[in-house]
């Protein structure tokens, strides 16, 4: 009985925003897709979680691996993120759209000692989100909008020293004095945010928005080969405001 009551709320929710557009002049739905570029400004990595970066790399010719100091010649810790990825979205009502985006950015940072023993650091952030949008202006070029994605993201660092001429059969036999890890953490995300879009022509347009990323792994959570729990790891805020711009073309 419950099952049968639940059918013309189903049917409203479907014939309720085609009957709004219509209102409006005609039913319009359509979708877009394009790359994307997010910019997650003043991200600044942990600097007491990963401060023992430092000891790993050693005595690094020209600087070292010091997290704190973004002005290092080989920094792992910028001044902003770059997120590179992909987003697609689609009209479900006069004001409305839903999509989804995913991408990835990273840190990373090579050196080599007075003892040719290589380094490597690379942090990076992968964030796969579905959203949802207001738009002002359903029939205009122009649309102001709200919106806000949620999803998942996982951070992982992944750190190397090896020497500088390594044979494939001391790499293959585990003859090395290579040394190495990964680690790695899901974490939830929120990013509300506020921006425009505007159809430059009939087949393309981009957007633009503004707004704030929510992120964190929370203690506990990192994990050593995405395996491993460190049942004693810290804390690490991923937050920060962030930009993205979008070029799509319609569909």
């Amino acid at each position: 009985m419950k099952k049968l009551t639940l059918i013309p709320v189903v049917l409203s929710l479907i014939t309720i925003p085609l009957m709004a557009q219509m209102a409006d002049g005609g039913v319009a739905l359509r979708g877009a897709i394009g790359p994307a570029i997010t910019l997650l400004m003043s991200f600044d990595l942990d600097e007491t979680a990963f401060a023992r970066l430092g000891n790993f790399s050693g005595d690094i010719v020209g600087g070292d691996f010091d997290i704190a100091d973004a002005d290092n010649d080989l920094p792992i810790n910028g001044n902003m993120l770059i997120v590179t990825g992909f987003e697609g979205f689609g009209e479900v009502a006069p004001h409305w759209t839903i999509g989804m985006h995913a991408g990835f950015g990273d840190y990373i940072a090579h050196a080599q000692d007075a003892a040719l023993v290589d380094y490597m650091v690379e942090f990076r952030l992968s964030q796969a989100a579905i959203s949802a949008e207001f738009n002002t202006h359903a029939r205009s070029k122009t649309n102001l909008l709200a919106g806000s994605q949620f999803g998942i993201g996982q951070a992982s660092l992944k750190a190397s020293s090896s020497p500088e001429n390594e044979s494939w059969d001391a790499i293959i036999g585990g003859d090395s004095t290579r040394t190495a890890f990964e680690v790695s953490a899901w974490t939830p995300l929120i990013q509300p945010y506020l921006g425009m879009r505007m159809d430059i022509s009939r087949s393309m347009g981009f957007k633009v928005v503004a707004g704030y990323n929510y992120q964190a792994v929370d203690r506990g959570s990192w994990r050593l080969y995405h395996k491993k729990t460190i049942s004693d790891s810290p804390e690490v805020p991923l937050s920060a405001l962030f930009f993205r711009f979008q070029l799509f073309v319609l569909l």
